[in-house]
């Protein structure tokens, strides 16, 4: 590889790295809080989504029995 862009690279991580207690000091303004979820209100169509069909003859506790993956916490 072409040793400027080694040099570029190196640089880069040195100067965007994480070291601790450099990072500029504030406090948290909790008034001014984003809101939980975002609203688009520029909608300019909305979807319809078909109710979901479940399949009557499987069980859910059939499908976690019988999973492949199993944990013991």
């Amino acid at each position: 590889m072409d040793n400027k862009v080694e040099k570029y690279g190196y640089l880069f991580q040195q100067k965007s790295k994480y070291i601790r207690n450099r990072l500029p000091q504030h406090r948290l303004n909790w008034s001014k809080k984003p809101e939980l979820y975002k609203t688009n209100l520029n909608v300019i169509k909305t979807i319809p989504l078909p109710k979901p069909e479940f399949d009557k003859g499987i069980k859910v506790w059939d499908v976690i029995i019988n999973r492949k993956s199993t944990r013991k916490f």
